[in-house]
């Protein structure tokens, strides 16, 4: 029987994650656990709801895997369980840290590996496109001619970006 231990941050991602498990036959069991069980609303997991439990009744020996969701630190429930035969997924960027731990950010997997770090979604899709990009790519050189030069605020961090047009294409210089 395989099981799930998450531990969960208050985020869309666990909804997705949890209605594509429900939806799949990977595990048999999933519980959730968090650091503010008590404020926590009761997430839907196979079309019923799942109690969120507190980290204290947490025992990574009881389960198979262990996943810790991005937003969570908790490096000591990592080291338990480590120390015992659950399988570590984190996606907190704990592990991510550690030279000894695979990160994981798209392609293979060692499927023998018991402590994995998963890349956050922002590697993880820069990984899958570098894997798709035909190589080796040629740097931009700067235009010998510009045309127009816009400058706008992003909207991500308010810097300034410059796009500018020249006979050579598009440059955005920050």
């Amino acid at each position: 029987m395989t099981s799930l231990a998450i531990i969960a941050g208050d985020s869309l991602a666990l909804d997705q994650l949890l209605e594509a498990l429900s939806d799949s036959a990977v595990v048999d069991t999933v519980n959730l656990f968090s650091a503010s069980a008590d404020d926590y609303e009761p997430a839907m997991y196979a079309g019923r709801p799942l109690d969120v439990r507190s980290l204290d009744a947490l025992d990574p020996a009881a389960f198979s895997f262990l996943l810790l969701m991005p937003g969570t630190h908790q490096p000591d429930m990592i080291e338990r369980a480590e120390a015992s035969a659950c399988c570590v997924l984190d996606a907190s960027d704990v592990l991510a840290q550690r030279d000894d731990v695979p990160l994981f950010a798209g392609g293979a997997l060692d499927r023998d590996a018991r402590v994995l770090a998963i890349a956050d979604a922002v590697s993880a899709h820069v990984a899958a496109v570098l894997a798709v990009v035909p190589a080796p790519l040629e740097p931009l050189s700067p235009p010998q001619a510009i045309s127009a030069v816009v400058s706008k605020p992003s909207p991500i961090n308010r810097s300034r970006f410059f796009i500018c047009l020249s006979p050579e294409g598009v440059v955005i210089q920050t």
